[in-house]
């Protein structure tokens, strides 16, 4: 069963006209032309109109993001140990990663800061593959070696969605839809780290993930600044929550007209990956929140949630930091604010 939408922070003023805005939606009127283009002949050559539909995601991730990293086309990811990932359609490098291996199309995961699958026209099967290779990928990655914060034990190092031009869906709302296909996965989920970040279909909305590390399980206790002690972890007072999101209309939350603009797919799924950036470099932080406050109305709702039991998902060193004394704790819904938990 799909969770309840949370209420939607409350909505700040957002330049209408903003070049951004234009910007933007000149990316989403191009992404549909090429689409009509490539399906016109789909029929005639399949792996043809699929690279070129990687090409196009492939040309927008090289235009909006920042020039010292390296987008390259088709490949695997290959593990500290040897093992080595699904075929992805588009990676993106670290502007550290060798030269002399960025052709070579088995990537070093150390160097790998993001990896994208794309289809042409999104379909309920690409859902539990993706999912599936999310963990694959989240595995070979080695999301769960690095111990110490909420965050590094939470996700994977490296930032993983699923790109589309357009949907399949014939029914009235396809995102709803969508939103039954990633609750059914997120609930089977064992971990975590093992989900992917986020799902763009260029005409129709972007779906991403927000985690909250550590939240107020039992009632009565407050959740904007709750008492952390020893006790209260060891009894499973606490839990973490895994949310995924996407815009909805307000008047369909609250039951009454708003006039709140409609994020562009195409802009959310830029804010989102270069807030995944800035995890790393903190001085990359200005561009995507410039972005959000320039484009974001705050309106993203809840499409489905799922509660952890924080002594199952986090390393005994974690738990024994975050039961080494008192405290409290803000409970800000940033999934990016690392100083949530102690040793952050």
């Amino acid at each position: 069963m799909l969770a309840k939408a949370r209420t939607p922070r409350k909505n700040r003023l957002v330049p209408e006209n903003h070049e951004l805005r234009a910007f933007f939606e000149n990316v989403s009127i191009e992404l549909a032309s090429e689409y009509r283009r490539i399906y016109a002949r789909s029929s005639e050559d399949p792996g043809t109109a699929g690279d070129e539909g990687e090409a196009n995601w492939a040309n927008l991730l090289t235009d909006w993001l920042p020039p010292d990293l390296y987008v390259t086309t088709k490949g695997r990811i290959l593990g500290w140990n040897g093992a080595a990932s699904p075929q992805l359609d588009i990676v993106v490098l670290s502007p550290d990663y060798p030269r002399k291996l960025r052709e070579k199309k088995l990537y070093l995961a150390g160097g790998v800061l993001a990896a994208f699958e794309c289809k042409n026209t999104l379909r309920r099967p690409h859902i539990n593959k993706f999912f599936s290779n999310a963990a694959k990928i989240s595995a070979i990655a080695g999301a769960r070696q690095n111990w110490g914060t909420y965050f590094d034990e939470a996700f994977s190092p490296i930032c993983y969605g699923l790109l589309a031009h357009a949907h399949g869906w014939k029914s009235k709302d396809p995102a709803e839809d969508v939103d039954a296909l990633i609750d059914a996965e997120l609930q089977q989920s064992k971990h975590p780290s093992e989900l992917p970040d986020m799902i763009c279909v260029s005409n129709l909305t972007t779906w991403t993930k927000e985690f909250h590390g550590l939240v107020p399980q039992k009632p009565g206790l407050d959740p904007d600044r709750p008492f952390i002690d020893a006790k209260g972890i060891a009894d499973g007072d606490f839990c973490a929550t895994t949310y995924f999101m996407r815009w909805k209309k307000w008047d369909t939350i609250f039951d009454q007209p708003m006039d709140i603009p409609r994020t562009n797919p195409i802009s959310e799924l830029i804010i989102q990956i270069l807030k995944h950036l800035t995890i790393a470099e903190k001085a990359r932080r200005r561009i995507p929140y410039y972005y959000q406050a320039a484009l974001s109305p705050s309106s993203k709702s809840t499409v489905t949630s799922k509660l952890w039991d924080i002594r199952k998902i986090y390393s005994q060193h974690l738990l024994k930091l975050m039961g080494a004394g008192d405290w409290t704790i803000h409970n800000n819904p940033d999934p990016k604010n690392r100083h949530h938990l102690p040793g952050a």
